[in-house]
C-alpha cells in the first residue's frame, strides 16, 4: 500500500513534537529535529528515524511514492514514538547537572592534589 503525503505529514508533525518535547530538540521539522538531536536515540530508534525520512524524501516523487511501503513507515514511526513517549526530560536534566556537578567537583579535587604536591615539593607544607 502507497504512503499518502498526508499521512506522512501527520507522523513526521507527532514525531516532530515528541522531538521537541521529550529531547528538547530544534529545527522547523522532522528532519531538522533528527539531524540535531539524533545522536540521543538509541541505535534502532535512529535507523527506524533515518527510514522514515528517506520515506519523506521518497513520497516527494510520485513514481517511488507508489511503491513506498505504508506498514514499514507505521512500525518505524511506532518504534520512535514508543522510545519517545517512555522518556523523562526532568530526569535526563537532572542527571546531566547532577553529571556536571560531578564533573566541577573531581576538577576542583585534582587542583587541590596539584596545588598541595606542589607546595610540598617547594617545602612550604
Amino acid at each position: 500500500m502507497a504512503v499518502e503525503p498526508e499521512d506522512y505529514a501527520e507522523t513526521s508533525a507527532r514525531l516532530h513534537d515528541l522531538m521537541i518535547r521529550q529531547l528538547g530538540a530544534k529545527g522547523e521539522d522532522f528532519a531538522a529535529t533528527f539531524r540535531h538531536s539524533g545522536r540521543l536515540l538509541p541505535r534502532k530508534p535512529r535507523q527506524a528515524a533515518r527510514r522514515i525520512i528517506e520515506t519523506g524524501a521518497q513520497i516527494e516523487n510520485p513514481k517511488l511514492a507508489r511503491v513506498t511501503d505504508h506498514t514499514a513507515l507505521a512500525e518505524d514511526a511506532a518504534l520512535v514514538e514508543r522510545h519517545l513517549t517512555r522518556l523523562n526530560p526532568q530526569a535526563r536534566r537532572a542527571r546531566a547537572r547532577a553529571n556536571f556537578a560531578a564533573g566541577v567537583a573531581f576538577q576542583l579535587v585534582v587542583i587541590l592534589a596539584l596545588v598541595i604536591v606542589v607546595l610540598r615539593w617547594r617545602g612550604l607544607v
